[in-house]
């Protein structure tokens, strides 16, 4: 077995599930698709969006986590880019 370390973000989703970087999240206001990423440009975590709502986004490297202020920001863990690849297919990230 292959054993895989996440950081955990220190908040939920909308069904009490501990969010972690590498995790697969809906955002249901946007009904887009995001992986919870590190960026190593600003030094946080920060959502990844995969979707059309990520043109939308000016900077390009996606939302920060942390700086979201609704609750549990309507997020709903998927999956993880380690045991749901086929989440993430066609997808360049």
């Amino acid at each position: 077995n292959r054993y895989v370390l996440m950081q955990y973000t220190g908040l939920k989703d909308c069904k009490g599930k501990e969010i972690y970087e590498g995790d697969i999240v809906e955002y249901y206001f946007y009904k887009e698709t995001a992986i919870v990423k590190w960026s190593d440009h600003f030094s946080r975590l920060h959502l990844h969006f995969i979707g059309e709502y990520r043109e939308h986004l000016k900077n390009k490297h996606g939302i920060y986590i942390f700086d979201w202020t609704y609750p549990k920001m309507e997020l709903k863990i998927i999956g993880n880019i380690y045991e749901n690849p086929e989440l993430l297919k066609n997808i360049n990230i």
